[in-house]
Formats: structure tokens, C-alpha cells, sequence
């Protein structure tokens, strides 16, 4: 590579550098001092995920436009009551939501199901069939019921048994009878018994609208304590509450990635530290490395406050990007110093000639990250687009302070600091003379790989399912898995916006029709089909009035017993296998017997008698005026209907997921909500980043190109990257690594890595005589260099949060594959120039 002009002016500044380093330092004083202020007071975090996306992409223009129409209805928390009956779930679903309505922490509060202003209305929600089988079903056990309605006991029971007589009785209580004498059931299930459609559920809903503050790094938190807070209070036995929903799921997620930041914070520098030793032997030359790294950061950090003013949830990763790539510049500039030292060279000498020759391939490792950066700016993944406007000008940051900071903090420290040290042979420096001395059997096996590891990437696959980042042991992340596979309630829904009621349930009928729809609901959903036919059907569920309870023997209860099972006549296998079990029961009952028996049949049938009596009452005074709190769930303030379309299957499966949103998109175009857009914000990440990589290879070619001048040594530099990053997804699909939303932002600092590995290696081969030399210091700074990125960020595989440990593990692995494409292929490619160049030499 051919750079004597600009490597004259190198020579030149960083001569003036070093005879004024007082000058230098005390500049970047003011400097940092302003980007510390700007970073302190004006840079603030943006935490919404909607944003990371562009709104010039029609999928997320819907998105917002829904959001616009109906803002009360996303980012909620879902707090699903689970008891032991219906009752008890219904009682402390009230309970919780009493306790939160008008909580500062919370702008709406509504139960998703069996909301008491509708419960009037509730027989008439069953569909004409299932409300005729559950009157004709009360009809045929209605001798339970008059027996039941004057004494509630064991008696009464089992004499209005013997009065239906065997065959009369559903199967399903027969069974149910005879498990729960054999201890195999704790109690009556009145739901299984009346029919699937009548299943009482024993899980309440309670949406919340929360205060959220997007200032904040968990925008949800102070809302979320208050609530657990609440729960923790409510002494309630026997009922579990699980705290989940769009804003619960941020809050867990953004929490298990700070949580293990701290502690993979410190290992990443204990382990860089260490490397750093290992590479330098010096204390003081690792002290100046980590103090560039500080400032570095400090400053651009005031650059992203001025030119962006906020951080976003993939841009917060632009430190990360910057230490690991900066990193590398100080121990290329500190190895090479050193062994100008070593050499010979007084202080200032040695500055002015290892900064002049390093600085060039510097020069042209800042140019070629940055376009790899840059080229994610005009893409419409806004979260990465701002990332690589930071990392980007952060490199050019980076190379500043390494041609003006740095040198100048050499020529001020004393040089007995940087004493040389008789370094060993590094593992680099092995790699690459093997590569050298087998160069060979190293072009062979590098074609082959390349070959297969080739097929193997056209399997790789981008995991667009955001649940599979998440810590699978939070709260927040079961309980909404759990609802995922309960399809009818599940959180996962499609959005439909109407210009009108009649255009709602036009959409809807449509809807219905798909085979991936399960059912839809809109504000029509709640006014009752066939309902002059239901009115009658309800009519003739009639139950008296319960007297008062009467206490009632033991002999009185087995004679009942005996009577039934008498009466029984063994006609079907359960009425004989429930035969035997209650002789056994009127034969061998001990005490305490009956005790079980009345909590297991008495107190599940005199809730069921009490609901069932409550629901025709409430039925009979059924008006249909829905209460505001439903309507505006489903009419906007400005006249739009709102339709939520459920799946038939589990979202959790990807194709699933586009199965269904491409069938709704047919019939409403302008369907959203994350069955539609978390797939195709899958297929825009990865379009951009197609996009991104093509253009920033072109770029990095060219760049290359200009300034050497060669084309060889160009394709040089990028036959590593081409074979790395082969390499990477190779080994992604071997281990069943998908690329994710979070993962997926390694690949610039990868791809960084092995850009400026390539330029160092060719750079320093076209400057000194053999490859020995070119070795020396070269393949030791790019072997420690790589092991400092591995160290830093190769920790974040511990993490809880399965995206972060993805990246982790994809960051360790892909720096090392980089690392070893370099060390391992460019030598065995430049073999032949080496031979020549010696020939020349003689």
C-alpha cells in the first residue's frame, strides 16, 4: 500500500504532537468537560420498541395509526386471578382491581372477563344450542335442586339422585362421584359436568393502563412495584396472581439485562485488564489504554446528545461497539511503540515512527468501520440507523484521540514505565507463520470451508418471535406463554380499525370464515343473536329460593347414600363401578368421612345453585346498555370500530404467526398488532441488513481500492471477511443459533474486526523486507486485540436474558473466527508476494 505523502504528514504531526503535548492534553480538558455536560444533562433514553422502526414502512404507519385511535389499549400490564373455584377468583379479582382504580400508577382499570356490569347479560352470550343443553341439563338434575333448595346436605343430595334415577344422570357426575369416593377428585366440577360450553373458569383478567415514562430505562417500574406491592398485601390463600402484558414483559426484560450488567461489567474488565497484561507487560501503558477508552466514550456520548438526543434500545449498544473496536487501536499503537523502543528509538523517535506507519493502516481501519457503520443510516431499522450514526462517527472520535491524546500521554510519561520486556512468541504469531510455512494445504482447506459452511448459511434463519429473548423464568414471560396456548385468550390478537359499525361486522363475518380465525370480536359481539329464543330458554331455568340449613345426621346422610346406590342398577360401567364404591362407603365409613364428602359435593353444588339463581335473576333485568368502560374499548373518540381477530393456533411458532396475519391482511389490509408486525419487522431487520452489508462491503472494497491503489491488496483485505463471515453462520446453523432482534447487531463490530485485522497484516507486510518482520508485533496486537473483545463481551453469554447471552456467545465466537480468518488465511495468500519480495531483496 502506497501512502508516503500521508505518511509524511503523519510524521510531521505527531512530531509537533509530542514536542507539545501540554498543548494537546489541555484542549480535550474543555472538551470533555462539555461532552460530559451534554451527556449528563441531555441525552436522554428512548425505551419505546415501537420506534426502532420507520415510519415510512406502511406496516408500522397502521401500527401507529391504531395506537393513535385506541391508546389505552396498548402497552398494558395483564394481571391474570387464578383460584381454586370460579368464585374465589372472581372475589379476588375484585378485590385487586377495587385497590387499584384511581391509583395514581394507573389511568384505567378494567376486568377482561366477568366484568359485573355485564354479568346481566351472561346466559344470553351462549350461543342458542349451548344455552338449550345448559337449560335442558338444570331441567334433568332439577330433583337435586327442590330437595337442595330446603336443606343443603349430603341427604338432600344423594335422595334427589335416587329420585332422577341412574340413567337420567349425566355420565359425567357419575364419574365424577365415584373419583372423588375413591379420594382420586377433591370436588364436584359442575363446568365439566354441564358441558364444555358451561366450563366454569377459575382465572379472572384485570387489564391496567399504566403511567409509563420513556424517560426512564424500565418505564413500567414504579407502576409494577405498586401493583406487587398490593398483591404482596393481600393475604389472600389459595389464589395466585401473575403480572404479565405487553408493559410487564419490557419491564422483565430490560431488568434481567441490567441486572447481569453489573456483574459481567466487572469480569469484562477484570479479564480485559489481565489480556491487556499479558500483551503490554506494563501498568502504566494499560492505564493510558483504559483512560482512551473513557474518554472516547465521554465524547461520543455528547455527540449522540447533539445529534440524536437519545439513546434507543439497540443505539444503548454503542459502547459496547466502541470498546471493542477501540480497544484495538491502543494496542496496535502501544505494541508497536514498544517495539520501536525496544529497537533502538528514543522516546519521541519511536512516536513519530510506529504512530506514522500504524497510523496509516488507522487511518484506513477508521474509513472502512465507518462506512460498515454508516451504510446502516438510510435503512428503515431506526434502531440500528442511529446506531451506526454513533459507532460511525464514534470511530472517527476514536482515531483522534489515538493521533493527538494518546501520543501525547506517551511523550510526557516517563519511558521507564514502558521498560521492554523480552515478549514470548504469542499464539498469533504461531497461527500465522503456520499459516505461512503450509500455505498450501491452507488454501485447499479454506476453499472447502468456505464451500460448506457456505451451504450451510442458506439455512439460517431470523427468529422474529421476541418471546424467545426473554428469560424463560420471569413471572411476566410464563404466565403470557401460558395465555399464548389458550388460543381464545390468548394476547396475541390482530387489530381491525372500521370506518363503521356496519363495515365491523361486515369484516368480521369475513374474518370468520379463515381457517386461521378462531373468532372475533367487535362492539356488535356484545349485543345477543336469537334473543326472544334465549329469553324463553331462560325461562325455564327456574330455581326456588334457598331456605335455611338444617343440621343433619350421619345416619340420615349413609341412609341417603344407601338409598342411591340401591336405585343404581348397574346398567353402564360408571354406574356400576359407582355402585360399588358407595356400599364400600356405607359399609366402612369412618369418621371424618363424611366431612370430605359434604366439602367435595355440598359446597361446589351450593355455588353452582347460587350462580345459576343469579343469572336468571340477573338475566330477567337484562337491558343491553353497555356501560362506557366496554364501549370505548371498541369505538374511538373519533367514531372508529375497533375488531380483535384470535388465532386457532399457537403464535409461538413463527409460521404460525404469518400464516395467520398474511390470511387477515387479505380480507383488512390495514389489520395490525404483533401477529402482523412482529413478522414483517423481522423482514425489514433483516432486508436492512442485507442492504446494509452489501453496500458496506462495496464501500469497504472501494475505500480499500482508493487508497492503496491495488487491486489485489484489496481483495486481500476482504478474502478473511468473506471466509469469516461464512464461517459465523456456518457454526450459527451447526448449533441451532438463530439470528434474533438482539443478536443481530454483532455482525458491524465483527465485520469491523476483521476489516481492520486484514489492513493491518497487508499494511505491514508492504512496509518491512519479510513476513517475519511484518509478523513480529502485527499478529501479537491482532491476537490480543481479538482476546480483549472476547474477554469484554464474551461475558454477556452468562446473562439470563436469552438474547443478550445469544449476543454474547455469537460476539465470543464470531471475534475468534475473525481473528483466526486473518491469522490463518492472509498469510498463506500472501505467501507468494513474500517469496518474491525476498527474491528482490537478494
Amino acid at each position: 500500500m502506497r501512502f508516503e505523502r500521508t505518511e509524511g504528514w503523519l510524521r510531521t504531526w505527531i512530531a509537533w504532537v509530542a514536542r507539545h503535548p501540554w498543548i494537546v492534553l489541555g484542549s480535550f480538558i474543555p472538551l470533555a468537560g462539555i461532552a460530559s455536560f451534554l451527556f449528563l444533562t441531555q441525552l436522554g433514553l428512548n425505551s419505546d420498541l415501537t420506534d426502532l422502526i420507520s415510519d415510512r414502512l406502511s406496516f408500522h404507519k397502521n401500527w401507529k395509526e391504531y395506537r393513535r385511535e385506541f391508546p389505552h389499549l396498548t402497552d398494558n400490564i395483564l394481571v391474570v386471578v387464578t383460584g381454586e373455584t370460579e368464585t374465589q377468583a372472581d372475589e379476588a379479582a375484585e378485590w385487586l382491581a377495587a385497590r387499584l382504580r384511581g391509583n395514581s400508577h394507573f389511568e384505567k382499570v378494567f376486568r377482561l372477563n366477568t366484568n359485573r356490569l355485564l354479568e346481566a347479560e351472561s346466559l344470553y352470550y351462549l350461543s342458542l344450542p349451548e344455552l338449550k343443553e345448559f337449560s335442558g341439563l338444570v331441567r334433568q338434575t332439577k330433583p337435586i335442586w327442590d330437595r337442595f333448595s330446603r336443606q343443603q346436605s349430603l341427604g338432600s343430595f344423594f335422595n334427589g339422585l335416587a329420585a332422577i334415577g341412574g340413567n337420567q344422570i349425566p355420565p359425567e357426575m357419575l364419574s365424577q362421584l365415584d373419583e372423588i369416593l375413591k379420594g382420586d377428585r377433591l370436588r364436584l366440577d359442575y363446568g365439566e359436568i354441564f358441558g364444555e360450553a358451561q366450563a366454569r373458569d377459575s382465572k379472572r383478567y384485570i387489564e391496567l393502563t399504566p403511567r409509563l415514562e420513556y424517560s426512564e430505562l424500565l418505564p413500567a417500574q414504579k407502576s409494577i412495584q405498586v401493583l406487587h406491592e398490593i398483591i404482596d398485601r393481600s393475604g389472600l390463600s389459595g389464589v395466585n396472581f401473575g403480572v404479565t402484558g405487553v408493559s410487564a414483559l419490557s419491564y422483565e426484560e430490560m431488568k434481567s439485562v441490567s441486572d447481569g450488567a453489573a456483574f459481567s461489567g466487572i469480569l469484562s474488565f477484570v479479564l480485559v485488564a489481565l489480556i491487556l497484561f499479558l500483551a503490554c507487560r506494563s501498568f502504566g501503558l494499560i492505564a493510558v489504554m483504559l483512560v482512551n477508552l473513557i474518554l472516547g466514550l465521554i465524547l461520543t456520548a455528547g455527540f449522540a446528545a447533539l445529534a440524536v438526543g437519545h439513546l434507543n434500545m439497540i443505539s444503548v449498544a454503542f459502547a459496547v461497539l466502541f470498546i471493542g473496536l477501540g480497544v484495538d487501536y491502543s494496542i496496535h499503537l502501544g505494541l508497536h511503540y514498544r517495539e520501536s523502543l525496544k529497537s533502538g528509538h528514543e522516546r519521541i523517535g519511536a512516536l513519530i515512527s510506529s504512530f506514522s506507519e500504524v497510523g496509516i493502516s488507522l487511518l484506513i481501519c477508521t474509513l472502512t468501520t465507518c462506512f460498515g457503520f454508516f451504510a446502516f443510516v438510510p435503512t428503515a431499522y431506526k434502531g440500528v440507523s442511529e446506531l451506526g450514526l454513533i459507532a460511525g462517527v464514534g470511530m472517527i472520535i476514536n482515531l483522534l484521540i489515538h493521533l493527538t491524546w494518546y501520543p501525547a500521554v506517551l511523550s510526557v510519561m516517563p519511558t521507564g514505565k514502558l521498560k521492554p520486556k523480552s515478549l514470548k512468541a504469542s499464539a498469533g504469531s504461531l497461527i500465522s507463520k503456520f499459516s505461512y510455512r503450509h500455505y498450501k494445504g491452507i488454501r485447499v482447506l479454506a476453499a472447502v470451508l468456505l464451500l460448506l459452511t457456505g451451504l450451510l448459511a442458506l439455512k439460517i434463519r431470523f427468529d422474529a418471535n421476541p418471546l424467545n429473548l426473554q428469560d424463560p423464568h420471569t413471572e411476566a414471560y410464563k404466565t403470557y406463554r401460558n395465555l399464548l396456548k389458550e388460543t381464545d385468550r390468548s394476547p396475541w390478537t390482530i387489530k381491525v380499525v372500521a370506518n363503521s359499525m356496519a363495515e365491523a361486522v361486515d369484516l368480521s363475518k369475513k374474518l370468520l370464515s379463515l381457517d386461521t380465525v378462531s373468532q372475533v370480536i367487535n362492539l356488535d359481539s356484545f349485543f345477543p343473536n336469537d334473543l326472544e329464543e334465549k329469553k324463553a330458554a331462560v325461562k325455564e331455568i327456574s330455581l326456588g329460593d334457598l331456605g335455611h340449613s338444617m343440621a343433619e345426621s350421619r345416619t340420615e346422610s349413609l341412609e341417603a347414600v344407601a338409598r342411591f346406590a340401591r336405585n343404581l342398577t348397574g346398567a353402564s360401567p360408571e354406574e356400576e363401578r359407582l355402585k360399588s364404591s358407595l356400599s364400600d362407603l356405607v359399609l366402612n365409613a369412618q369418621e371424618g368421612d363424611l366431612d370430605l364428602l359434604r366439602g367435595a359435593i355440598v359446597i361446589p353444588s351450593l355455588d353452582f345453585y347460587k350462580s345459576v339463581q343469579l343469572g336468571v335473576e340477573k338475566a330477567q333485568q337484562a337491558n343491553f346498555n353497555l356501560p362506557a368502560e366496554v364501549s370505548e374499548r371498541y369505538v374511538s373518540t373519533n367514531g372508529k370500530y375497533r375488531l380483535e381477530v384470535f388465532p386457532k393456533k399457537d403464535l409461538m411458532n413463527v409460521e404460525s404467526m404469518r400464516e395467520f396475519a398474511n390470511d387477515v391482511l387479505k380480507v383488512a389490509p390495514r389489520a395490525t398488532d404483533d401477529p402482523v408486525t412482529l413478522p414483517l419487522t423481522g423482514d425489514a431487520v433483516v432486508e436492512a441488513f442485507i442492504e446494509a452489508f452489501l453496500l458496506a462491503g462495496f464501500l469497504i472494497f472501494l475505500t480499500v481500492l482508493f487508497l492503496s491503489r491495488s487491486v489485489v491488496d484489496s481483495i486481500l483485505v476482504m478474502c478473511p471477511l468473506v471466509l469469516g463471515s461464512s464461517l459465523i453462520v456456518g457454526f450459527m446453523v451447526v448449533i441451532g443459533l438463530d439470528f434474533n432482534f438482539a443478536n443481530i447487531i454483532v455482525l458491524p463490530l465483527v465485520l469491523g474486526i476483521g476489516v481492520d485485522s486484514g489492513v493491518h497484516i497487508v499494511h505491514r507486510f508492504r512496509k518491512l523486507a519479510s513476513f517475519e518482520d511484518a509478523d513480529s508485533s502485527t499478529a501479537r496486537s491482532i491476537f490480543f486485540s481479538s482476546l480483549t473483545t472476547i474477554a469484554s463481551f464474551g461475558t454477556l453469554a452468562l446473562s439470563s436474558h436469552r438474547g443478550t447471552a445469544s449476543m454474547g456467545v455469537l460476539l465470543a465466537v464470531g471475534t475468534f473466527i475473525m481473528m483466526l480468518s486473518s491469522l490463518g488465511l492472509l498469510p498463506a495468500l500472501l505467501h507468494r508476494k513474500a517469496e518474491e519480495k525476498v527474491r528482490r531483496a537478494a
